[in-house]
């Protein structure tokens, strides 16, 4: 993918990044802004870069919304989500994945993105699946299984299968975002 000069990064793929840190720090235990910084240092190659800090309060406030949630599987409502994001405009409509129809990965000349579209977007889905109108994949899909837009789907998963790198830590520090407890020396 080349770097697409003054092209906002997708509000789709906005979303799934906030959401797919909160997977590393919950699984992995990993700080929630380095994890965040993993993304936003690969994808600020291709788009305006993201404000890390808007990025991880995002994060951060779906963390604290799911903690609301009597949910017996938070991961897998994360990757419900994801398998939204990746697959559905809105509720009622299926995103066009085929490259005749345009790259999903294709930026905008606005910012379609915010940390209120972010938490909105994560909460609406989530009320619609609790009223069994939001789209879910079925029982054998798995994230690892996505495919498509000459492979920027497997590159966008093989990035959320990967462990947090020095420059992760270090675009973290040079973006002026504070890593909390883990900065303990």
């Amino acid at each position: 993918m080349s770097a697409n000069e003054g092209q906002y990064m997708p509000l789709w793929l906005y979303n799934f990044v906030t959401v797919s840190a909160v997977v590393d720090y919950m699984m992995e235990d990993r700080p929630l802004p380095a994890s965040v910084a993993k993304y936003a240092r690969y994808y600020s190659q291709q788009y305006v870069p993201c404000e890390l800090s808007a990025m991880v309060a995002a994060s951060e406030e779906i963390i604290m919304f799911i903690a609301t949630l009597n949910v017996d599987d938070p991961l897998g409502l994360i990757d419900f989500y994801r398998f939204y994001c990746l697959n559905y405009e809105n509720s009622q409509k299926k995103r066009k994945r085929d490259s005749l129809f345009g790259d999903i990965f294709q930026g905008s000349k606005t910012k379609t993105y915010s940390y209120e579209n972010a938490i909105k977007g994560f909460k609406a889905y989530t009320f619609s699946l609790r009223s069994n109108q939001a789209p879910m994949p079925d029982a054998s899909w798995t994230l690892n299984g996505e495919t498509g837009e000459d492979g920027q789907v497997e590159k966008l998963i093989a990035l959320t299968n990967q462990p947090l790198e020095d420059a992760d830590y270090q675009y973290t520090a040079d973006m002026g975002v504070d890593m909390g407890e883990s900065e303990e020396s």
